[in-house]
């Protein structure tokens, strides 16, 4: 899409980096709505971008143990910078499958859960950019090989309120095709393609959690952020804070977080403020029927 969604506007109060993932307490379905903005401390480039993500599950064994099944998403963004003249906008589309095995005696004190998908993304990008009475355009689409790893340790006891949630989160897309058309002034003009080969790791740790009302929690977090981009051989690494809500025996229906990510030289640094909605978790009360986290007292 060469437009943001429409609902963008709503959430761009908050602002959102969206990341669709691999639910923790997988049911049936899921349906996750993203958004986000995107702000670069070196310039006045202010990026947006918005998306959906949805799953379904399509084997389980008869313990709840083992999940097998499909993801799809969609997404676009928009970056402009009005004082280098310049704008980029693109949009992706894809699929794959994911598999996930959660384990109730994974030591003494907790759980865990991984969770695994593979898919392939296309990804079009265009850029423009003005100089004087000329104007240079370039058109770049790659379809990438995805693999995402996430692994969850969860504190047994539901009564310990500290440090009961950790998260692991490891990205990795590959281009397996890529094409680039160029022009200057609606000419054509050669092209070199840029590399998108992309690596990213975050962390998470619940700090603590809070009971608001029957079923509902609320919870802090601490984030650790690394990326690694091929195409310019440059590191990010970030920190930042997250806050949560949820409903026992879910993953988060509602998160929103802010997180400072910096280059390796820290001379490109931007600030991201992130919101993620799972409808599908916030309108059930309660969790699966037939897959609950084991619990201990």
């Amino acid at each position: 899409m060469k437009k943001i969604l429409l609902f963008l506007a709503l959430l761009l109060l908050f602002g959102v980096e969206g990341r669709a993932q691999y639910q923790f307490f997988q049911e049936k379905t899921n349906i996750v709505v993203f958004s986000g903005l995107v702000d670069r401390l070196e310039s006045r480039q202010l990026a947006g971008y918005a998306g959906l993500y949805l799953d379904a599950t399509i084997l389980r064994s008869r313990d709840g143990h083992w999940l097998f099944g499909a993801f799809g998403q969609i997404s676009g963004s928009q970056n402009k910078d009005p004082s280098l003249k310049m704008k980029t906008s693109d949009y992706e589309f894809g699929g794959g499958v994911f598999l996930g095995n959660y384990n109730p005696d994974f030591s003494p004190n907790f759980q865990s859960f991984f969770g695994f998908s593979s898919g392939l993304i296309m990804q079009k990008d265009r850029f423009e950019k003005q100089e004087g009475a000329n104007n240079f355009s370039s058109f770049q689409g790659d379809l990438f090989f995805r693999n995402e790893i996430n692994l969850n340790f969860l504190k047994r006891n539901e009564d310990d309120q500290w440090f009961h949630r950790t998260q692991l989160q490891v990205r990795y897309k590959k281009a397996i095709k890529t094409d680039k058309d160029a022009f200057w002034n609606d000419e054509k003009i050669e092209a070199t393609p840029w590399n998108k080969d992309y690596l990213e790791v975050i962390l998470k740790e619940n700090i603590f959690r809070d009971k608001l009302k029957n079923v509902t929690y609320w919870t802090p977090k601490i984030v650790g952020y690394y990326s690694h981009a091929w195409g310019d051989s440059r590191s990010f690494y970030g920190l930042g804070v997250e806050t949560s809500l949820y409903k026992i025996f879910r993953d988060d229906f509602l998160s929103l977080g802010i997180l400072f990510k910096g280059s390796h030289r820290f001379t490109d640094n931007y600030i991201i403020i992130s919101l993620n909605l799972n409808l599908n978790s916030l309108i059930r009360r309660k969790g699966s029927k037939d897959f609950k986290v084991k619990t201990y007292h």
